[in-house]
């Protein structure tokens, strides 16, 4: 009796197994909503579209171009203090390319941006500027 008491409680444990281990953090989408010009740098904002909250969110930039290619600034936000990792549902999320350096040159550039979070899909953007100097025009 004992014998079959401990095997249908370890019977009823493996069966309940995967269900336990199988929880996971729900989904959420994200989205580019703007890449921005300015004075020195370029700004992209990141809009949590989702129900849920986004959870170790991430935004990468890069600008590249100019006269002799001597623009070339790569802007990577990983979550730290001062903005955080998560991005509530409603919410957005700007990322400047001046934490990274002054964008200063002039002639045609071209800006990649991509984001994404443990808990969305990868999203990413392009868009083509003009440099004159340190200002940013978008087209």
């Amino acid at each position: 009796m004992k014998k079959t008491i401990v095997i249908l409680g370890i019977l009823t444990g493996l069966l309940l197994l995967p269900s336990i281990s199988s929880q996971t953090t729900e989904t959420t989408t994200i989205d580019i909503i703007g890449i921005n010009g300015g004075v020195g740098g370029v700004i992209v904002d990141v809009k949590n579209t989702g129900e849920n909250i986004a959870t170790d969110i991430w935004v990468i930039t890069t600008v590249t171009g100019g006269m002799f290619n001597s623009i070339n600034i790569n802007h990577e936000c990983t979550g730290c203090s001062a903005c955080g990792s998560t991005l509530d549902p409603g919410l957005v999320k700007s990322e400047n390319t001046l934490e990274a350096g002054v964008l200063f040159g002039i002639g045609p550039i071209e800006i990649s941006t991509s984001a994404g979070a443990s808990n969305a899909d990868a999203i990413s953007m392009e868009k083509t500027g003009f440099a004159i100097g340190p200002f940013v025009i978008i087209q």
